[in-house]
């Protein structure tokens, strides 16, 4: 299992429409990439432990079996998905693709 991680920063000026990601932007995504995405998860930024300020202020998910299938979508589609970013964020994310070696769920 493969997971590509994505970080908003929390940086001054930042937004990011929450609302619009999730009712506009994922669907056209879950769309286009269909049954490769095994799950997504969207996160929104509460509190930080160590800081006042949150360091990211959503963090993205977005697990997939097949790097190779995934990597020719995110080819396939990238003018699709890319003009979209502008309508829920003026933030230059951090991304990551993670191994995922143990998932515990309850």
């Amino acid at each position: 299992m493969k997971c590509l991680t994505i970080l908003y920063p929390n940086e001054p000026g930042v937004r990011f429409d929450f609302d619009y990601y999730k009712n506009h932007h994922m669907p056209l995504f879950m769309g286009l990439f269909g049954n490769l995405i095994k799950r997504v998860e969207l996160r929104k930024g509460i509190m930080s432990p160590t800081s006042d300020k949150l360091p990211y202020i959503a963090t993205l998910n977005i697990w997939f079996e097949d790097e190779k299938a995934f990597m020719e979508g995110d080819a396939k589609h990238r003018d699709t998905l890319l003009p979209d970013v502008k309508n829920y964020t003026n933030v230059l994310p951090i991304i990551q693709e993670d191994d995922v070696f143990t998932v515990a769920t309850t």
